[in-house]
């Protein structure tokens, strides 16, 4: 999928998905905002340019994020942020690549996840690469109280938890730098959650994936598998526990690998997609 827009937006909602693919988006690979509390597993993103618009066809985004989750905002939301119902996904082996510039991800984008106004959920086990201002930004104090599971009345233990995901070329940091007070921004333990911020590049990481600069030649010059000897290839959280194990239930898999492909396990891939810059 290559569109204009989000690859994929769910405003609200809690169904399952698996296996999907996103080339060249225009805003981010995964939005999700208003609730949604679906379970997402093994998903493929790339971006390496901003789009030019065709005339008539719209407007590029100015802030194209791997993931951008929202709890409550706007119109509607009298309790601010914490307002029900609660964005709380699971989303789980994700890579997802971006262009690696500022200049081809809008003013505000460029971020591997962008967690805000509220949003709780569980991301584990996932990869994210050339995302040039930061691996994540945790925004907001409500968003923040959810990762502490502090004192929102009816969260009786942590409902947003970043747990075994991996960072590379993510502009020098984890989190993005608070700069104001009070603080609007916040960061996690990173070793504590497993989180890798790593100096590999991202061709490294993978069999085959072209460099920043290359236009992509199609499907052949992608190899979403780890490499031999890629850090990526292990360092999963190979067993849930806790609110993790419950989100999942038999429609999430553990595994001991993190990123979106198995190492030495099928190109899941290859036979139904196709690569084209529109």
């Amino acid at each position: 999928m290559a569109p204009l827009d989000d690859s994929y937006e769910f405003f609200g909602g809690g169904f399952d998905l698996d296996h999907l693919v996103a080339f060249e988006t225009a805003d981010d690979i995964l939005d999700m905002s208003e609730g949604f509390s679906g379970r997402i597993q093994y998903v493929i993103g790339y971006n390496s340019v901003q789009l030019t618009p065709r005339t008539g066809a719209g407007f590029y985004a100015t802030d194209l994020e791997g993931i951008e989750n929202d709890g409550c905002n706007g119109s509607g939301c009298d309790n601010g942020f914490n307002q029900q119902p609660y964005t709380i996904p699971l989303v789980a082996n994700v890579t997802l690549i971006g262009c690696g510039s500022v200049d081809c991800v809008g003013t505000g984008g460029g971020f591997g996840m962008m967690l805000r106004r509220g949003t709780g959920g569980y991301y584990v086990n996932s990869v994210f690469a050339r995302w040039p201002r930061a691996g994540i930004s945790l925004s907001d104090p409500e968003s923040f109280l959810r990762a502490a599971g502090a004192a929102i009345p009816d969260l009786a233990t942590s409902d947003l938890q970043v747990r075994n995901d991996f960072f590379a070329e993510v502009g020098g940091t984890l989190f993005q730098a608070n700069t104001t007070t009070p603080a609007t921004q916040f960061s996690l333990d990173a070793a504590g959650n497993s989180l890798t911020s790593s100096s590999a590049t991202a061709t490294s990481l993978f069999v085959t994936l072209p460099a920043i600069a290359a236009v992509p030649s199609g499907i052949a010059a992608f190899d979403f598998t780890p490499a031999i000897g890629s850090p990526i290839a292990s360092g999963g959280m190979a067993g849930f526990n806790g609110r993790i194990a419950t989100k999942a239930g038999t429609f999430v898999t553990p595994t001991s690998y993190l990123g979106a492909v198995a190492p030495g396990g099928t190109k899941w891939w290859t036979g139904w997609t196709v690569y084209v810059r529109n």
